[in-house]
């Protein structure tokens, strides 16, 4: 089929990359990339009769130039080629600690981000630092085990147990399920089974043989 090619061509916002395949209408389709970093198909008809110059999704925004910008320990190097889920510009910057982070504009401008996470570990540490009941039991293990010993999340299952057995966790690598018992601050049960069934079973003579009776109804 005949077509003009037009190929690294700009339609506005729009360059043509490649040609695709005909329209019902037999209208030759491109692949463009808009100026906002989407890409989409358009006819090479309504690009070069200027019926479409954008992909319709960007508007008349305006992209805000970041670059050299300060904002809290981040300064923003160049933009990233890139862009977030939701459609706005991604910023690679250098925090003043060293580390290089992609930030979306929007958490930029609106100083959500303001680091790569060092400011927010520093802040943690400051806060802990002044809390008096946090300084009283730091470093006191007692206090996360209970009266025979057991620490308490032997005994029970927190929000990112996804088996629904205490103890028992499933390995994405091997594709096994782990059996774990920590008595007395050392692992007593530390092993794989093929099937949730098996590991559970592991655990609860692990129980049976180092919990008193009153831990494991």
């Amino acid at each position: 089929m005949h077509y003009i090619d037009i190929t690294g061509q700009r339609f506005g916002k729009l360059v043509a990359q490649t040609c695709g395949s005909p329209d019902r209408q037999g209208n030759m389709l491109w692949h463009c990339t808009c100026d906002c970093g989407r890409t989409l198909l358009v006819s090479g008809t309504n690009l070069r009769q200027g019926r479409q110059k954008s992909c319709g999704q960007c508007g008349s925004l305006r992209l805000i130039d970041l670059t050299g910008q300060r904002f809290g320990r981040l300064v923003v190097m160049k933009r990233s080629t890139q862009r977030s889920a939701n459609g706005n510009a991604l910023w690679q910057c250098r925090c003043d600690c060293g580390k290089q982070v992609v930030v979306d504009s929007q958490r930029l401008r609106k100083h959500i981000t303001r680091s790569c996470g060092c400011l927010r570990n520093e802040l943690a540490k400051k806060r802990s630092y002044h809390n008096a009941a946090f300084r009283k039991t730091q470093g006191n293990i007692s206090r996360l085990k209970d009266a025979n010993g057991v620490f308490f999340c032997s005994t029970k299952k927190t929000k990112r147990n996804r088996t629904g057995v205490i103890g028992v966790s499933f390995d994405q690598h091997s594709g096994r399920y782990v059996a774990r018992l920590r008595y007395r601050g050392q692992y007593v049960l530390n092993q794989t089974a093929a099937t949730l069934q098996e590991a559970a079973t592991l655990r609860h003579r692990a129980e049976l043989k180092y919990f008193k009776p009153s831990t494991t109804d």
